[in-house]
């Protein structure tokens, strides 16, 4: 069997610790195991070609206006990426970013729009990212007649 699929996904929403232990994030542990288990299938599927995200992996914007997102030395993205809910997710993207022959592409959304391509692939190595250098947050995806990009 060929890899032929493209699969496209987005509005993930990846949020802080902080975000699910006070209930204003939308990502919790049970969706992080169910997205977990769809990327390991998609990893062992022979059919599947690429995935694409369509932006939203990660969201900096659902945090109370008095509360900082970040108490830590690190940047928000690695603050989020390393929060205990999305480790299935996390690794599930890592899983198929190591598969051969599966592509792992990434458009930036509108709640993480901040993200830079350096950011994303210290976080996700191997990952391709379709950022536009000179406008924030934009990216466009383009293969074949297929253009994907995130509605905001």
């Amino acid at each position: 069997m060929s890899r032929n699929k493209k699969i496209f996904i987005s509005d993930i929403h990846l949020g802080t610790e902080d975000s699910v232990k006070e209930k204003y994030g939308w990502f919790w542990k049970e969706k992080g195991i169910l997205l977990g288990e769809f990327l390991e299938q998609l990893a062992n599927d022979d059919s599947i070609a690429e995935l694409v995200i369509v932006g939203d992996l990660f969201d900096e914007w659902v945090v109370p206006y008095n509360t900082s997102p970040v108490t830590s030395g690190l940047n928000q993205f690695e603050v989020i990426a390393n929060a205990s809910q999305n480790q299935p997710v996390i690794n599930g993207l890592k899983l198929l970013i190591g598969t051969s022959g599966i592509t792992v592409s990434y458009v930036p959304g509108n709640h993480d729009m901040l993200i830079q391509s350096g950011q994303l692939t210290k976080i996700l190595p191997g990952i391709v990212p379709i950022i536009d250098p000179n406008v924030t947050g934009k990216g466009v995806y383009s293969s074949c007649a297929v253009h994907a990009e995130h509605g905001s």
